[in-house]
C-alpha cells in the first residue's frame, strides 16, 4: 500500500512537469496547422468539408493520451533509463531536422543522429572542456542511447497500432496531377498523435522513491539508489499518399511496414545494450530503415496503374461526403456510377442530365469493388446535395488539383493555399 501511494504521488509531480513543458502543446500546434490545412484544401477542391479539424485534434490528443499510458507502463517493464536532456536532445534535433523537411519530424531521425553524435562525440575529448561545447558533450554522453532507439521502436509499434486502426478514417481524397499532366484521383492519409510519457527512471540526483520497485525491469540499470517518473512528451504521425490503392488497403500496408521497423530496431537497440559498439549500427538502423519503410511505398505506387480514373464502364468515385444520399445508399470510394434512373453515365453532364430525370428519386447501377453490379435507390429531398454528395475521379475540366505539401516548418507556417489552379485548354492552347 505504502509503494502505491508513493506511485501515485510520483505520477502527480511527473504529470505537472509534463503540463509545465512547452513540447506539448508545439505538438498539438503543428497538428492543428497540418489538419487546419487539410480542411483548406478540401474546401478549395471540392467546395465542401469533408472533416473537421477541431474534431480531428480532439481524437488524436484522446488517441495519444492512451498511447502514452500504454508505452509509460511498457516503459516501466522495459527500464530505460530517459531523463528530462533526452527530451531537450530530441526535440531541438527535430526542430532542426523540421526547418529542412517537415517529413523528418519522427524521433527515429532524432533518436539515429543523437547516437551518432554520442558515438563520434565519444573519440573526442569535448567533454573535458569547461565551456558550453563541453557542457553540450556531457550531457549528450549522459543519454542512454539504446533506451531512446527502445522508446523509439515503442512508439513506431503504437503508430502501427494506429495507423491500422484509424488510418483509412483519417484519409481525404485528392485530385493530382499524374503523367503529361493528366490529373488522376488520390488519397492522402496523413495522422498525428500528441503522446505524453511518463517514463520510470533509476534515481540520479533527482527527488526519488525510498522504497524498493515491486518488479525487475529488464534493463540493468542501477534501480538500488531509488526511481522515480520523468515527463516525455512526444509526437508521432505518419503520412501517406496512394493514387492506386483504397484507403484501407493502404493503411493495412502502412502499418505492416511501421511493424517491421519497431521489430527490427527494437532487436538492434537491444543488441547495442548488450554490446555498446554496435550502437553505431542501431542508428543507422533507425535512420535508414524508416527511409527503407518510404521507398517501399514508393515503389509500390509506382508499380501499380492509377485507380481513381474514369473509364468506359462510367464515372468512378472518389470520395463520399458524409451525410448526403450518397453515404445513405451506402456508396463507396472506388466504385462505379455505371447507370443513373436507367442512363448510362460517362460525364458529369450525363450525370446530372441523369438526375434531373426524376427530381424526387434516384436509382442507381453501380459496379462494386470486385466489378459486380449492385443497385441503389432513394428518394430526393429538398436542400439535399445536387450531386448525390459523391466526389467523382477528375477528368479534363477540374480546375484545381493538390499541390506538394509543404517542405518545411516555415513554408506550412506562411502557406495558405493548398491546391494549385490548373491551366485552362484555352491557355494551354496560347502557350
Amino acid at each position: 500500500m505504502e509503494t502505491a501511494i508513493e506511485l501515485l504521488e510520483m505520477l502527480g509531480k511527473a504529470a505537472v512537469q509534463l503540463v509545465a513543458q512547452p513540447f506539448y502543446y508545439i505538438a498539438v500546434l503543428f497538428i492543428v496547422l497540418q489538419y487546419s490545412r487539410q480542411i483548406r484544401m478540401e474546401r478549395q477542391l471540392f467546395a465542401v468539408k469533408l472533416h473537421n479539424w477541431p474534431g480531428l485534434v480532439l481524437k488524436a490528443m484522446l488517441a495519444g493520451l492512451l498511447i502514452g499510458l500504454a508505452v509509460s507502463v511498457a516503459g516501466a517493464f522495459v527500464g530505460v533509463t530517459l531523463t528530462g536532456t533526452a527530451v531537450l536532445w530530441l526535440w531541438a534535433v527535430a526542430a532542426v531536422l523540421m526547418i529542412i523537411r517537415i517529413r523528418y519530424l519522427c524521433f527515429a531521425y532524432s533518436a539515429g543522429i543523437i547516437t551518432l553524435l554520442q558515438w563520434l562525440a565519444g573519440w573526442t575529448s569535448l567533454d573535458e572542456r569547461t565551456d558550453w561545447l563541453g557542457s553540450m558533450a556531457s550531457s549528450l554522453a549522459s543519454i542512454d542511447a539504446a533506451g531512446l532507439l527502445v522508446l523509439v521502436a515503442l512508439l513506431h509499434l503504437a503508430e502501427a497500432v494506429l495507423v491500422r486502426m484509424q488510418g483509412d478514417r483519417l484519409a481525404t481524397p485528392l485530385f493530382l496531377e499524374g503523367k503529361r499532366g493528366k490529373l488522376v484521383g488520390g488519397y492522402m492519409l496523413q495522422g498525428f498523435w500528441p503522446v505524453p510519457l511518463l517514463m520510470l527512471v533509476p534515481a540520479n540526483g533527482i527527488e526519488a522513491s525510498t522504497t524498493a520497485l515491486p518488479w525487475t525491469p529488464l534493463f540493468g540499470a542501477d534501480w538500488s539508489q531509488g526511481w522515480s517518473f520523468v515527463a516525455l512528451p512526444m509526437i508521432i504521425g505518419f503520412t501517406e499518399m496512394t493514387r492506386s490503392l483504397l484507403p484501407g488497403e493502404k493503411a493495412k500496408h502502412a502499418a505492416k511496414g511501421l511493424l517491421l521497423y519497431s521489430i527490427c530496431l527494437a532487436g538492434a537497440a537491444i543488441l547495442a545494450w548488450w554490446q555498446p559498439m554496435l550502437l553505431p549500427l542501431a542508428a543507422l538502423a533507425s535512420l535508414l530503415l524508416h527511409e527503407a519503410i518510404i521507398w517501399r511505398s514508393r515503389i509500390r505506387e509506382a508499380a501499380r496503374s492509377p485507380l481513381y480514373v474514369n473509364d468506359s464502364r462510367g464515372l468512378r468515385i472518389l470520395g463520399i461526403v458524409p451525410g448526403t444520399p450518397a453515404s445513405a445508399m451506402g456508396l463507396v470510394p472506388g466504385e462505379i456510377l455505371h447507370k443513373v434512373n436507367g442512363m448510362r453515365v460517362r460525364t458529369k453532364e450525363d450525370l446530372y442530365e441523369a438526375l434531373v430525370q426524376n427530381s424526387a428519386f434516384c436509382k442507381l447501377e453501380v459496379l462494386n469493388l470486385d466489378g459486380e453490379l449492385k443497385f441503389a435507390q432513394r428518394a430526393r429531398f429538398a436542400g439535399e446535395h445536387h450531386q448525390l454528395g459523391v466526389i467523382l475521379a477528375p477528368d479534363e475540366q477540374a480546375n484545381f488539383y493538390a499541390s506538394a505539401g509543404p517542405a518545411s516548418l516555415l513554408e506550412l507556417l506562411r502557406s495558405y493555399h493548398a491546391s494549385n489552379r490548373r491551366e485552362s485548354q484555352v491557355e494551354r492552347a496560347d502557350r
